[in-house]
């Protein structure tokens, strides 16, 4: 007999649930090789840290056994009532969907989960800089013909990620990530702690608080790439919301910056909003092709299903002008003018 509650997929004659908000996930022990790393039979070992947020911490460490270079994030001390929340049990969720999505492009790999009190770990693939450190490393903009690029890839991965009917709400520069060797050219998205399923048959339900203890509903997202609609809270996030925060993405990684910004980035979220909504689209776009004012519309058109590949190929039209898809990243050539001229000083 089918249980009443939870989220269940089916795929490849496999039945997946993701638990509500309020259940307790146990621990995955004994499920794809993870009690290995409890019990020390799989050991890792720690070499940098790559990032730290605010209930937890990324690292990069080498596998003692076969020398492979992983990532392992630590979602530490997470506070009660937050503990048995869809907030608070982020890791766990974000290892759930990574092991759904798993084998798509520019997904990451995720290989094992450990629970342990109010402690979880996840070790997943190693991946490149995110966007946001090569922007910073390319003097705070990009050309455009890199943004283009970037966004045929980009929404290549929404399309996949709503395609299985996940909403991500948090799109973000520092969720975009290159990867590494092989695949250096790739854009791989991450961070699936705060993503929802949905079914794109039924329109969207209102917005209810799925966080328990908290007496005000809050803001799921970035707020400075947030959709209109993720600051009103009307309504739950569609797969629009997240195209839109996208067109805010892409905005940025070519300005360096939104007209909406803050000092700090500390402008009160209900005036983030009003600036969003003020701002006319051939302002936000100045010194676009038209072709992102078009892709903005669409996303706040709302449809059920977008149309991701008009998109793509409103993108590959302006890119059309302005070069060619050689997956030469701004970045990429900032390197190659490095090496060449430490060869020519030697």
């Amino acid at each position: 007999k089918r249980p009443s509650s939870g989220v269940f997929l089916e795929k490849n004659g496999r039945r997946w649930r993701l638990e509500p908000a309020g259940v307790n996930l146990k621990s995955q022990q004994g499920t794809h090789g993870m009690a290995r790393v409890l019990r020390g039979d799989h050991k890792f070992n720690y070499k940098a840290l790559l990032g730290r947020g605010t209930f937890g911490e990324v690292y990069r460490a080498v596998s003692e056994q076969t020398g492979q270079e992983v990532a392992i994030k630590k979602e530490l001390g997470v506070p009660e009532p937050n503990r048995k929340s869809a907030i608070g049990r982020s890791l766990a969720r974000e290892y759930r969907v990574l092991r759904f999505l798993d084998g798509g492009i520019g997904i990451p790999r995720a290989y094992y989960f450990v629970s342990g009190g109010d402690k979880d770990t996840m070790v997943y693939e190693c991946l490149g800089q995110d966007l946001g450190d090569l922007l910073k490393a390319c003097g705070g903009r990009f050309g455009m013909k890199t943004v283009l690029m970037l966004a045929d890839q980009m929404l290549s991965r929404l399309e996949f990620l709503h395609s299985n009917n996940i909403v991500h709400r948090d799109i973000k520069p520092q969720n975009f990530t290159m990867g590494l060797g092989k695949n250096a050219q790739i854009v791989y998205l991450i961070d699936y702690g705060l993503c929802i399923f949905v079914n794109p048959n039924l329109p969207p339900v209102p917005h209810i608080n799925t966080l328990q203890g908290s007496a005000a509903v809050e803001m799921v997202g970035t707020a400075r790439f947030a959709s209109i609609n993720a600051h009103a809270q009307k309504r739950s996030q569609t797969f629009s919301d997240d195209l839109e925060s996208l067109a805010y993405v892409l905005i940025y990684l070519r300005n360096g910056k939104l007209p909406w910004q803050g000092t700090g980035d500390k402008k009160p979220f209900n005036l983030i909003r009003i600036s969003k909504e003020r701002q006319s689209l051939s302002e936000l776009c100045q010194g676009f092709p038209r072709e992102f004012q078009d892709f903005i519309k669409d996303a706040r058109a709302d449809r059920l299903r977008p149309p991701y590949h008009a998109q793509r190929k409103m993108f590959r039209k302006a890119l059309g002008v302005t070069g060619v898809l050689d997956w030469q990243y701004d970045w990429v050539l900032k390197s190659k003018e490095s090496k060449q001229s430490k060869r020519s000083s030697a």
